[in-house]
């Protein structure tokens, strides 16, 4: 009598495993949040052992700040552009940051739980940093390069603008919004006019 022997965990391939349980985590946080969410859900949900999340993270935090860092991770690639002028930097910069809070529920949540967890709300902002850092930097550089001020505070500006429409006002930007959005953050930074 042949029998199929399901095998769990170890007999998937790695890179399967860890986009299994990304999603998964990434799925949990969406729909259940921080708190709710466990090794256990995330496990269940990728269709893997726990075993196979406890290899890879000591905890749940361990787990979501790398996970968190992954997806950030992923946008890297679109920061890496090279445009003429501030304002054009800064629209792809809104347009990238806008794809990162495709969903801000996780990232609202998040920083809810951050107000209370100083120890994971440092470990999230050290991930973000570490992958976004060198991109920023990449765009200051270039800002001063070609004459233009720092454009650190019109990231920032802008960061929070995308996150409140997203988050807050449940607003999806569009092509234009993102202009607009550069275009004051630019004016601002240059202390030029703001329409």
């Amino acid at each position: 009598m042949n029998q199929a022997v399901k095998i769990r965990g170890a007999a998937r391939p790695r890179a399967a495993t860890s986009d299994a349980i990304r999603d998964a985590c990434v799925a949990e946080l969406t729909e259940r949040g921080y708190h709710a969410l466990s090794m256990e859900s995330v496990a269940r949900r990728a269709g893997v052992g726990k075993g196979a999340l406890y290899r890879r993270w000591p905890d749940r935090a361990a787990m979501v700040v790398a996970v968190v860092e992954e997806i950030t991770r992923i946008l890297r690639p679109e920061l890496a552009f090279d445009a003429d002028d501030l304002e054009s930097d800064l629209t792809l910069f809104a347009a990238s940051v806008d794809r990162w809070l495709h969903d801000p529920r996780i990232i609202a949540d998040l920083v809810s739980v951050g107000v209370r967890d100083a120890d994971l709300s440092a470990s999230l902002t050290a991930a973000v940093v570490a992958v976004l850092g060198p991109t920023r930097e990449a765009l200051c550089e270039r800002a001063a390069r070609r004459g233009d001020p720092d454009p650190a505070d019109a990231m920032a500006d802008i960061t929070g603008a995308v996150f409140w429409r997203r988050a807050v006002m449940h607003h999806n930007l569009t092509d234009d919004d993102m202009a607009r959005l550069a275009r004051r953050a630019a004016q601002g930074a240059t202390g030029s006019r703001v329409d």
